[in-house]
């Protein structure tokens, strides 16, 4: 394949990378918040000795079995880690199709314990420059928590696909539109910040500042400087269950300087079948107006660790105008066979209101595997 070939190809590749972030339906599917799996209260991650032994080992797997495997190197420190090889098919010109095959992620995680109520958490990305640590302090009632330093505040679903119009969306192999999603790429350089978790019953609520990190201008971390300088935000999320129908709602909001984005989200499961859907508005995102991002995700559990899944997503530059919109559908198989071991096999296509523009279909195999 020549060089200007193989680079489109790696672009493309990373452009449709999945990061190591929770997967809601598996949480939805159990009743539970993200944090049963997830050190990160909002998920995302290490995993918890729980998510470790029991959800991947017997709860996940097409052949399940005992796994004794926990994270925990000793009373004080836990490892951890996610590793993805992606193999793409695509057509991203008028070249031909092209192929190639690529690590897309290489995460070690860690966490010093010092006390039972102290977790000082970090990530170092082997494959790129995007380390984050941050503490997590459990001082407020009912388990809650304040987190401080590098990471990424709580926004939405924690989903694992940042391609998602309602993460990072399109970036580079856009469609001609000024805008292909949120702002919320896997390249925005973590900020400073502080955010407080609590814990009512089922409802779990965040709130926090944070440098500014979806400008292009980072300030720091100094408080003497205006609050339209910095990033508010706040999430909340309500679990809940009606008979055999688990349940699970809330909203967000972030504000930094004139950038406002809220949205609401939320799922259920019934049986074997699990929904997911997120609606978010930005406000001068792409330009001065307000932009509309949805997302749906639908899942059909054949057996456990074998899903089918299709995804219907849209990103709208401005809901005042037309003419400048995109939507995607995506078709794809989940297969877990073994503890520690996914594959996921996924066909999307996507189609603007630009009647010149057809859509080509990409296709993705990918080989994730953790610890």
């Amino acid at each position: 394949m020549p060089i200007n070939d193989v680079m489109k190809v790696l672009i493309l590749s990373i452009l449709l990378w999945t990061t190591v972030d929770a997967v809601p339906r598996y949480a939805l599917k159990n009743g539970e918040s993200c944090n049963l799996c997830h050190v990160n209260p909002s998920g995302s991650g290490l995993r918890t000795e729980y998510g470790n032994s029991l959800v991947s080992g017997e709860e996940l797997p097409y052949y399940p079995e005992e796994v004794s495997y926990t994270g925990m190197i000793s009373e004080h420190l836990q490892l951890g880690g996610d590793v993805r090889l992606q193999r793409i098919v695509a057509q991203p010109d008028t070249t031909g199709i092209q192929t190639a095959g690529f690590p897309m992620q290489a995460d070690i995680y860690g966490a010093v314990k010092p006390t039972k109520k102290i977790d000082i958490i970090w990530k170092i990305d082997l494959l790129n420059s995007y380390h984050r640590v941050w503490s997590q302090v459990r001082i407020l009632p009912n388990g809650g928590m304040i987190r401080f330093g590098k990471t990424m505040p709580s926004y939405g679903l924690r989903l694992a696909d940042h391609t998602a119009f309602i993460r990072g969306g399109n970036m580079r192999l856009d469609h001609d539109l000024p805008k292909e999603g949120l702002p919320f790429r896997p390249t925005k350089t973590a900020p400073f910040m502080v955010e407080s978790a609590l814990y009512f019953g089922n409802i779990y609520l965040t709130a926090g500042i944070s440098e500014s990190f979806l400008a292009t201008t980072n300030w720091g971390m100094t408080f003497v400087r205006n609050l339209r300088d910095h990033a508010l935000f706040a999430r909340m999320e309500y679990t809940g269950s009606i008979r055999s129908v688990n349940f699970m709602g809330g909203g967000s909001v972030i504000h930094e300087d004139d950038l406002n984005i809220r949205g609401v989200f939320g799922g259920l499961t019934f049986g074997s079948v699990q929904w997911l859907a997120e609606l978010d508005w930005a406000r001068n995102w792409a330009g001065e107006n307000v932009s509309l991002a949805t997302y749906n995700d639908f899942n059909y559990e054949l057996r456990q660790g074998l899903d089918i899944g299709f995804k219907f997503e849209t990103f709208d530059v401005d809901i005042d105008s037309s003419g400048q919109s995109i939507q995607r559908m995506s078709f794809g198989v989940d297969f877990i066979p073994i503890p520690f071991v996914q594959i996921k096999a996924q066909m999307r296509m996507s189609e603007t209101q630009n009647p010149d523009y057809k859509a080509k279909p990409e296709y993705l195999l990918q080989l994730h595997t953790w610890f």
